[in-house]
């Protein structure tokens, strides 16, 4: 159950980040869109830099038709045009979270280092590390940064869930 809520808060997370209004399911640990718009936006990639623009396009593609592979192919080909992207850093630390790798705290550091100053955007990327922490179940980092998280968005769902969640967990380990 635990992975369920995990992959449904990366779901929640890449809806909010790429502006898509469509809804979003998990099916077997993978992300799948339902009516993807035919234009995907890119968000993060500077407006002169037409090639990561296009590399995080086509990752956001590929992840919406279940190819991850791909994606991750793309977000890393968008990084090595753009450095500072911080949607590709976060849509990889996502997919790391996603399948179990080690790299997704770094590469959400990452994103929250290049990340605009907006409240929401740097939440988000807080619940992802907190979601990160607690899949490796290093609760006190987890709660800490579901918190941080509430702190920059009062409205965030997922992290007062997260927030809750983690805190219950702690109490059971005392």
């Amino acid at each position: 159950m635990h992975s369920y809520r995990f992959y449904l808060v990366a779901a929640l997370l890449l809806i909010g980040l790429t502006g898509c209004q469509e809804r979003m399911t998990v099916v077997k640990a993978k992300l799948v869109t339902r009516n993807y718009p035919a234009r995907v936006q890119a968000i993060g990639a500077t407006a002169s830099d037409t090639l990561a623009a296009r590399a995080y396009s086509s990752g956001l593609e590929a992840l919406a038709s279940g190819d991850t592979t791909r994606a991750v192919q793309q977000f890393v080909q968008s990084l090595k045009t753009d450095s500072g992207n911080w949607s590709a850093y976060y849509m990889l630390g996502l997919l790391g979270a996603a399948s179990g790798g080690d790299d997704c705290l770094s590469r959400l550091r990452s994103a929250l280092q290049y990340a605009p100053p907006v409240d929401s955007i740097r939440s988000q990327i807080y619940v992802a590390m907190a979601a990160c922490y607690e899949r490796q179940t290093d609760l006190a980092f987890a709660e800490q940064n579901y918190w941080t998280a509430l702190q920059l968005n009062p409205n965030s769902e997922a992290a007062r869930a997260g927030l809750e969640r983690v805190r219950s967990l702690r109490r059971v380990e005392r």
